[in-house]
């Protein structure tokens, strides 16, 4: 009976997938007639896709550029090819139009899935009305009042480090530190992001059915065939999987929570300013409280306000950015610093002495004014960045302009790149990072002094949040947070640099990268495990 019953469900669901598998056909045979035949690449590799070798060896894209010039293509999963450029015009003007470049359709699906209809995954008008509401809670008048949570969750890092050195009973320990970040950074997100403590690092795993529910939410395991197949074909969405279930009951935990949330923080705001609630006025210790007051302003007009539902949907995204890329940015400058000990005594030198008012409780404006600190995270950014491709889909026809003239595998040159609505594309940003033709001979090696010389040369991408880097992405899409991010990793290094020595527990050649969304390290005799970083870390 059962059986009968579920092959009436796929037979149903087979033919209401008819559209889905329309728009599956299009896309496999939509370059056969893209402007994109033209542009040269690497040959397509045999039995596989480059996607494959770009999660083992993120840095081809970089040789790709210096063997076929600033504009290529590679073939992609199913073979569809894919659109890259390192030319700064061309990349400026794919981020400077979300409205014609959009996240690939088989990847919003996925992130809308796992995410809601977040600032992350909606498009168009919906996204900038979410992100007007939400930028005041991003300025800097509120990482001023954020910073001393930054301090004293790292002090509590601190204070677990020296455990553990304490219980090894030498002058060091082996430390896997990337999961000990990434406990500390969703603490902060947690109490930074609304005012609600998981206490993951004190108690070893989330401590409250809301931390369970955005770790089932963030920490996704691999999806099976029949997730995936959801994904291209939304109507077998109707046939639950674990995965599905798992995130259902994660999401009806996280609505529920984040609900009250919300209602705790209206309440709020009107018990400090009334019925009238003025922007001038806009202070709150937490950002969901700061975003519950935009969206409540007097001034705001009704169609421009978010619904509970919609600022709800916010939490897992600041959540997933909050923590998971700060504490992969976290980890990969603590490994620069253990790679490069004359950087690390450096830094070291200019925290301790550099201002003798600064004390353990350094505010935002004297923790920029370190330039040796800045310099080391922007040069952990080019290096590492945490997203090391940006993927962009073409929603109708376009040219996009070039900074130089570009040569097609038929010899001929362009000004411009021409594209199809479907058409594929990628921002290449670690290649961009990376690449010798426009950092110079020692792009490839982490020096922070770069950032000191105020001629130093970089791409002159427009409208980027830092400039000279595509790490935070760029344009109306620009990450919203990169604030946020900045100043966690300065207050985060300037505790735990002033309190201990790192040095790397392995030798780096048993160290490599894999680019999954996020650029993480891994150890290359263990790459079948969770991404790691083992330190040894002594005190001061």
């Amino acid at each position: 009976m059962i059986s009968r019953v579920l092959a009436t469900v796929v037979a149903a669901a087979v033919v209401l997938a008819g559209k889905d598998a329309y728009k599956l056909v299009q896309i496999l045979v939509h370059p056969y007639f893209s402007p994109m035949r033209s542009v040269d690449g690497p040959p397509d590799p045999d039995g596989s896709d480059y996607d494959t070798v770009l999660k083992d060896d993120p840095l081809v894209m970089e040789r790709w550029a210096r063997e076929y010039g600033s504009v290529y293509k590679y073939a992609a999963k199913l073979k569809i090819p894919t659109l890259a450029s390192t030319d700064a015009r061309a990349i400026a003007h794919v981020l400077g139009h979300p409205d014609v470049y959009q996240k690939p359709e088989l990847l919003q699906r996925a992130l809308r899935l796992i995410f809601g209809a977040g600032m992350l995954t909606v498009e168009g008008d919906e996204h900038g009305k979410q992100r007007r509401v939400m930028s005041p809670a991003f300025g800097n008048a509120q990482m001023r009042d954020l910073t001393h949570i930054f301090l004293e969750k790292t002090e509590q890092l601190k204070e677990v480090l020296l455990g553990l050195i304490a219980e090894a009973e030498s002058d060091q320990a082996s430390v896997e530190v990337m999961h000990l970040l990434t406990k500390t950074t969703l603490d902060v997100i947690g109490l930074a992001g609304f005012d609600y403590d998981f206490e993951a690092l004190s108690s070893g795993e989330t401590a409250n059915k809301l931390g369970d529910a955005i770790y089932a939410i963030v920490n996704q395991p691999p999806p099976s065939f029949l997730d995936i197949l959801q994904i291209v074909f939304p109507t077998f969405q109707v046939i639950p999987t674990k995965n599905s279930k798992r995130l259902k009951e994660a999401n009806a935990v996280l609505h529920r929570v984040g609900l009250q949330l919300v209602a705790e923080k209206k309440s709020e705001v009107l018990a400090t300013s009334g019925p009238s609630v003025d922007k001038s006025t806009f202070r709150s210790k937490d950002i969901l409280g700061l975003l519950v007051r935009a969206n409540m302003a007097n001034d705001l007009p009704e169609s421009s306000r978010m619904s509970d539902a919609e600022i709800v949907a916010q939490i897992p995204t600041l959540i997933a950015a909050g923590h998971e890329t700060t504490s992969t940015m976290m980890t990969w400058v603590l490994y620069a610093l253990s790679l490069n000990q004359d950087a690390q005594d450096k830094l070291r030198i200019e925290l301790q002495t550099g201002h003798d008012d600064v004390g353990d409780s350094p505010s935002m404006e004297q923790l920029h004014a370190f330039p040796y600190l800045d310099a080391v995270i922007r040069e952990t950014l080019r290096m590492w960045p945490p997203l090391p491709f940006l993927s962009r889909e073409a929603r109708k026809t376009d040219v996009i302009p070039t900074e130089q003239p570009w040569t097609d595998k038929n010899g001929q040159q362009h000004d411009g790149i021409p594209v199809t609505a479907g058409d594929a594309i990628v921002v290449p940003v670690l290649a961009m990072n990376r690449s010798t033709d426009i950092w110079g001979p020692d792009a490839g090696e982490f020096k922070p002094e770069r950032w000191l010389d105020p001629h130093h040369p970089a791409p002159h991408v427009q409208n980027v949040p830092l400039p000279g880097l595509l790490s935070f992405s760029g344009g109306p899409r620009a990450c919203i947070g990169f604030r946020f991010a900045i100043v966690e990793m300065k207050a985060m290094l300037y505790v735990l640099i002033r309190s201990f020595r790192l040095a790397l527990a392995v030798e780096p050649e048993e160290l490599t990268m894999q680019a999954g969304l996020i650029l993480r390290p891994y150890v290359l005799a263990e790459l079948e495990k969770e991404p790691q970083l083992l330190l040894l870390i002594s005190a001061l």
